[in-house]
């Protein structure tokens, strides 16, 4: 059934309204965020979550009435009603989200609400594009539980800093994991193929055999699970030729540069967990919480740069990832990696510098392991 024109008008205006509200919901890398709360939330961010709950849940609520109503071409006083409320929930979650960037929310709580903001206001603008036109309306069903899925996931968001961050680099980890044991079954792959290969001619001893055996047997590094049994069935398709001889070396180097960022992300997260543990007591002539108050502003900001880093080095890891696919650019390889060590020194760098980590058996291997297997995949990158 066809919309009249005041009914049409009113929903093409409340998608214009979401349209301008899914551009003032996006955070950029560079926006700044000064964490004032971990654990337990400060009233202020209290109350932003409060309001986007309250309006995602409207939405929730609402949306169901939305598609029957235009389904059934209202009156213009319900449709302009109906268009006003439901723009008007979408104006309290943006609103909201922007406060709580503002009042005391991580970076990575920010961007978990700036996703799920953007998924209700993302899905509720598909709903309406399909109201508007007849021919989609057999969609409308399936659109409507879009939205709702949309405001179930933004419910499920975490709510404190802490569980925002440890959350962010534990999916940071396992995307690495999955990069590693993807590039340790192609290596492996690879290795058996030359092997094969060296053996038809006769040379069954040579580097791409050697290489097999270690990525089968010990392939995994320390604090790592072995690739064997990783996946039950791996595809190859996709790949465009498999690795040379001179090329196994530096995927292996690449995944144990890998392994030492899971490292950095382990140790970041260990602590992170008992960030706000019990403070020092306070020293003679302090007010009452003066020194808890500026101990956690301390740690909060210890923690922001941390997470800066591991962001950083986040990034190179996946632009390394990328790189591994056969055949390789050493060049581009390199570059990359550079970049993932600097990331990664800054972080040891900020990470001791609170006293984390002081203990020299829990320090050292850090450090070191960052040189180190930078250092060997270079040496292999030179042979290319």
């Amino acid at each position: 059934m066809e919309l009249n024109g005041a009914v049409k008008g009113h929903l093409e205006g409340l998608g214009k309204e979401i349209d301008t509200l899914i551009g003032h919901s996006k955070h950029g890398k560079g926006d700044t965020f000064s964490p004032t709360c971990w654990s337990k939330n400060s009233e202020d961010v209290d109350v932003a979550l409060r309001v986007i709950g309250a309006a995602s849940q409207s939405i929730h609520d609402g949306v169901t009435r939305l598609n029957l109503v235009y389904k059934a071409n209202p009156s213009e006083v319900a449709s302009e009603s109906m268009s006003r409320e439901m723009g008007g929930f979408c104006q309290q979650m943006v609103a909201s989200l922007t406060l709580l960037s503002s009042v005391g929310a991580s970076k990575s709580m920010v961007a978990y609400f700036s996703a799920g903001v953007r998924a209700v206001l993302h899905s509720l603008k598909d709903l309406i594009g399909a109201l508007l036109d007849p021919s989609r309306h057999a969609r409308l069903n399936g659109l409507t539980g879009t939205v709702w899925q949309s405001c179930k996931e933004l419910q499920q968001a975490p709510k404190t800093n802490k569980l925002a961050c440890r959350r962010q680099m534990m999916q940071w980890s396992v995307a690495v994991k999955d990069t590693i044991d993807e590039f340790v079954e192609a290596a492996k792959a690879a290795a058996m193929a030359n092997a094969g290969k060296s053996e038809s001619a006769g040379d069954k001893g040579g580097l791409d055999e050697q290489f097999a055996a270690k990525v089968t047997v010990g392939g995994a590094g320390e604090g790592e699970e072995g690739a064997e049994g990783t996946f039950d069935d791996f595809d190859f398709d996709g790949m465009d030729e498999n690795y040379g001889a001179a090329e196994l070396p530096c995927v292996e180097a690449s995944v144990d540069v890998l392994r030492v960022f899971r490292r950095c992300l382990k140790a970041a997260n260990d602590s992170l967990n008992s960030l706000d543990s019990p403070e020092p007591q306070e020293e003679s002539g302090a007010t009452a919480g003066s020194v808890g108050e500026g101990w956690l502003q301390g740690k909060l900001e210890w923690a922001k740069s941390v997470q800066t880093h591991l962001d950083d080095a986040n990034e190179c890891a996946g632009e390394v990832g990328i790189l591994l696919y056969p055949p390789l650019d050493g060049g581009e390889l390199l570059g990359r990696a550079n970049d993932l060590e600097k990331s990664l020194a800054a972080f040891c760098e900020v990470f001791y510098a609170c006293g984390e980590g002081t203990n020299s058996e829990m320090e050292s291997p850090l450090r070191k392991a960052v040189v180190e297997k930078l250092g060997v995949l270079r040496a292999a990158l030179k042979k290319l």
